[in-house]
């Protein structure tokens, strides 16, 4: 789930007066289940089932299982789950896992939670997205100079992203490497000193100095060589 604990108790609070609270005679959950199933027909990103085997032991009286779809992820990873079921007193409640819960007091109230969750992950997939756009203009930044670097000094490199940083991994030997750490946040910084620190860090290593090293094959089919550039 990609929405905030915190963000999902807010909007409990803000969408759940628990003021009059829907009950729930026997033999009308389906009803009421059909009913809610009905009204949700409008949100294409978000699906009702029947829960897990094990939600619906905890629960006798377990009503419906309601998924607000995520952009990415798999699995339980790409949808934001919330469970509908009746207390002992038949009261319906909605509640996220072992979280938090309130009493519905309308269905309204959970159209309106619901489209709010909705809002909250279109922001955050929308923030993602400009997130990797400025990782992917630093990478490319990056890459850059170090391909220039790498041509004028005859080094062989390879490198690998993950959210935060870029790894390099230049030869300085045969068989031997180095791997260096760019962090985005820093790279501007750290461009301007990377050849001075290659270039020591090789002639230490040619020096008989030895530090921390990485072996060549553990990257063979990563190698760009300054030969191809």
């Amino acid at each position: 789930m990609s929405i905030h604990k915190q963000t999902i108790k807010k909007l409990f609070r803000e969408h759940f007066t628990e003021e009059n609270p829907i009950r729930v005679e026997p033999g009308k959950s389906e009803e009421l289940k059909k009913s809610i199933e009905k009204r949700l027909k409008a949100f294409d990103d978000v699906k009702t089932g029947k829960g897990s085997y094990y939600r619906r032991a905890e629960k006798v009286k377990y009503i419906l299982e309601l998924s607000i779809l995520e952009p990415h992820g798999y699995g339980y990873r790409n949808r934001s789950t919330f469970d509908l079921s009746l207390d002992d007193q038949r009261y319906l409640v909605i509640d996220e896992y072992y979280s938090m819960n309130a009493k519905v007091s309308a269905i309204d109230e959970i159209i309106a939670f619901l489209d709010s969750c909705r809002k909250q992950i279109e922001r955050k997939e929308a923030l993602r997205i400009k997130r990797n756009k400025v990782r992917e203009f630093k990478t490319q930044a990056i890459l850059a100079q170090i391909r220039k670097l790498a041509k004028e000094e005859k080094l062989d490199f390879c490198t690998e992203t993950d959210t935060v940083k870029l790894k390099l991994f230049v030869k300085i030997e045969e068989n031997e490497c180095i791997e260096l750490f760019i962090p985005f946040s820093k790279f501007q910084k750290i461009l301007p000193n990377l050849r001075s620190t290659i270039l020591s860090l090789r002639e230490l290593r040619q020096q008989g100095i030895k530090f921390k090293i990485k072996s060549v094959s553990s990257y063979y089919f990563r190698w760009i060589s300054h030969e191809s550039l």
